[in-house]
């Protein structure tokens, strides 16, 4: 086993939340197939040692054994989502969905898809330890590599990406880097020719030689840490059938002549091909640059395989050395994309009042700079954007933007843009900042939330619009998007006053899939196709046409306007039909409240509370119940009770007696999950007392939390209890060590 690091600690004394998490739910012991072993400190970190128990057959392609020993690595801060490192010294390490670290005896594993900020709100001890094992049973079987995803990346670990021009490169070229360094440690370089025009871009600077190198076939392997040095690179090819040494001497010496490129600085290009299979088809390539600070005849040097002299460049005689004997030169790795390919394209294709409304809108991207262009065109409105993204060779097929801008901020350029096309500087402001940033934005920023006169959200991200719930003085917000598939138009207005709150309208909007037969595969469509265009597996894009997002958006700026001209709210969706048919589905919304319960904002639907009222008023004598369903957002600590599920008919109601059964209770949860895409959640059970009989809690009521409590003890999940009566609807929430109760009036 490999040895873990760090002091020993009780798992009492740990500090970050994520790591006192998930301790507390070991310690519970929950599940007989995790047993916690140790907690440990290091520097920033703590770590949890368990042994998970791993059902596997006896005969598995992939040697995975019953117990898996693994540690946990938390950061101190208890913000991040915590890596998993597998501790067998004869773990198999070299295969998919793991990561291999330079320099380093550990290798960890790749759980999830889905992006870590959305996956915060999410997180929970039990569905991330249950995703450990999972992983580790898929790997066992072979099936931990979905049938849709595309070849593993080959390396990883760098905040740096080049885009370098699409197609064989010409030898005798030199080229210029233009780039722009990003937030969060993200930079892009765009390679290009000195002569080639790129508006608002310095031509000057430093010229590059761009050298390629192939290696062999590459299939079902850990994904490795770049190498940072030179002969770490070569013993990497080298493994995969490339010498480096040969390869580049060959490229020099045979383009020197004509060139004169011995004083310019080499990019090393490395394109790995990937396989189907070890003896299959290719199924793509992966591109990586490596930059060095010393020029091609300096290069040649270092080799011990050119030398340059007088303009010219001449291989030098002898033996030349061995991996083990090149130096230690430093190299910058950099994950490289192609500039965009007409076949590419192909496969991503499927195509006022309010002039001085000040408008902020966060996201131009597909719908947002459709949107704001509309908007421009138009003249309405006078329009700050916000976003933080870089344009990206596939972003052209959907977005306004062009050649022009990859590599570059998508907000400057939207705005450049559309001010040089359409008269009137209707884009006042162009910001680059991460919205979710609070602590970090810019007063530039905090001043366009607060001082225009709406939002517009168009980021597509669950945590963006969640965030602007919470600004203060944040002024009125919209949120527009579309759905996985693009065949549907949602928008969420906020009323004038603001007393139902985007994420309300978000509640209700999932509500509202639940109980409309036509927008059962609104979220879910398992026929809908997603395209990868890189080698991350977070690269997914949906196959859309330029038509159906020009389609979308111009009904996106009509809901708009006619959302701003009202001070009530609005939730409409627009379904798009085959024959290019539209239907306007109007959904319900309710007013939401409640009470904070320790630092959880618990809010519940009129909707809701309405309904138990009504089922209870159709139940007496007897007594009734059910489950209670809504949003959690375990990193913003909200809760929103939006739905109920009524009483299985297995369920016994008798005067002062209930009882709730189980038929067809799990059927209907796996649905709800399926049509909301997880965002609904179960979160505890209601039931009616008798009338004449306080909504207040028996001695049985009392024995029925306590049994919710001791299931979800140390699992950081909520449970809630609710009695209705006459007048009231009594409330206890549980998390963790946190009990509150709450009374309301049931009548709206």
């Amino acid at each position: 086993m490999i040895e873990v690091p760090g002091e020993l600690i009780s798992s009492d004394d740990l500090a970050g939340r994520r790591a006192r998490e998930i301790a507390g739910y070991l310690k519970a012991e929950h599940s007989p197939f995790l047993r916690m072993i140790e907690c440990r400190r290091l520097d920033n970190t703590e770590i949890i040692v368990l042994d998970i128990d791993v059902e596997v057959a006896s005969r598995r392609p992939v040697k995975i054994a019953r117990t898996e020993p693994v540690m946990l690595i938390c950061g101190a801060d208890g913000t991040e989502i915590p890596s998993v490192i597998p501790l067998r010294a004869d773990f198999p390490s070299d295969q998919l969905h793991i990561t291999i670290h330079e320099g380093s005896d550990y290798v960890s594993l790749c759980l999830w898809e889905t992006p870590a900020e959305d996956l915060k709100a999410r997180f929970t001890p039990f569905m991330f330890l249950a995703r450990i094992k999972q992983w580790l049973e898929l790997a066992a079987d072979g099936k931990l590599h979905q049938s849709d995803q595309g070849a593993e990346p080959v390396l990883m670990g760098t905040g740096v990406q080049a885009i370098v021009p699409f197609g064989p490169l010409d030898p005798a070229k030199r080229y210029i880097a233009v780039g722009q360094e990003g937030l969060k440690n993200r930079t892009t370089i765009r390679f290009v020719e000195p002569d080639r025009k790129l508006e608002q871009r310095d031509q000057a600077g430093t010229q590059f030689v761009l050298i390629p190198v192939t290696t062999g076939s590459v299939y079902g392997r850990a994904v490795r840490s770049a190498p940072r040095t030179l002969n770490r690179l070569a013993e990497m090819l080298a493994e995969r059938g490339c010498d480096l040494v040969q390869a580049v001497t060959q490229f020099v010496t045979s383009t020197n002549q004509e060139a004169g490129i011995g004083d310019a600085l080499p990019i090393i290009l490395v394109k790995f091909p990937k396989t189907s299979s070890p003896e299959g088809e290719m199924v793509g390539e992966e591109l990586w640059a490596f930059s060095m600070k010393e020029s091609v005849s300096e290069l040649g040097k270092a080799l011990g395989a050119y030398d340059s002299a007088g303009g010219f460049t001449a291989p030098l005689i002898g033996q030349k050395p061995t991996v083990d004997e090149l130096p230690a030169l430093s190299i910058e790795p950099m994950l490289v994309l192609r500039e965009l390919e007409a076949s590419f394209i192909t496969g991503l294709s499927g195509m006022t009042g309010g002039e001085e409304l000040k408008c902020l809108a966060v996201g131009v991207g597909a719908i947002g700079s459709k949107v704001v262009e509309i908007c421009a065109r138009g003249g309405y409105g006078r329009w700050t954007v916000m976003d933080m993204d870089t344009f990206l060779p596939h972003n052209a097929v959907r977005h306004i933007l062009g050649d022009w801008a990859i590599g570059e901020p998508k907000a400057p350029h939207v705005r450049g843009f559309l001010n040089q096309v359409i008269p009137g500087a209707r884009i006042v402001e162009a910001l680059v900042e991460d919205v979710t940033d609070v602590d970090n934005l810019s007063d530039k920023a905090k001043r366009a939330l607060r001082e225009n006169d709406v939002i517009v959200d168009m980021s597509a991200s669950v945590a963006v619009a969640r965030c602007l719930t919470l600004q203060d003085g944040a002024c009125r917000c919209v949120s527009m998007f579309f759905n996985p598939g693009a065949t549907d138009l949602v928008l969420l207005s906020e009323d004038q006053e603001k007393t139902r709150s985007l994420l309300d309208l978000e509640a209700s909007y999932y509500a509202a899939l639940i109980k409309d037969e036509r927008l059962r595969s609104h979220l879910y469509d398992p026929e809908s196709q997603a395209i990868r265009y890189g080698n991350g597996c977070r690269d997914i894009t949906a196959q859309i046409g330029p038509d159906q997002v020009s389609f979308l958006s111009g009904l996106a700026v009509k809901g708009l306007r006619q959302s701003l001209t009202i001070t009530s709210e609005t939730a409409k969706v627009w379904k798009s039909h085959p024959d290019g048919s539209i239907e306007v589905v109007d959904l319900p919304t309710s007013t939401y409240r409640g009470e904070a319960a320790g630092d959880w904002d618990v809010r519940w639907s009129d909707s809701v509370i309405e309904r138990l009222s009504s089922e209870r008023q159709a139940d007496l004598p007897n007594e009734t119940g059910g489950i209670l369903l809504g949003v959690a957002d375990f990193e913003r600590r909200l809760i929103r009770i939006c739905a109920a599920i009524e009483a299985p008919p297995d369920s016994v109601k008798r005067p002062h007696y209930f009882e709730r059964g189980k038929t067809g209770l799990e059927q209907k949860l796996k649905e709800v999950g399926l049509v909301t895409a997880g965002q609904i959640r179960y979160l505890g059970e209601w039931h009616s007392h008798p009338k004449g009989v306080a909504a207040r809690p028996s001695s049985d009521d009392d024995a029925l939390f306590s049994a919710l409590g001791k299931l979800f003890e140390g699992t950081g999940e909520p449970h809630i209890m609710a009695i209705i009566s006459d007048n009231d609807i009594f409330w206890r929430l549980g998390i963790n060590e946190l009990v509150y109760d709450a009374v309301m009036s049931s009548e709206n």
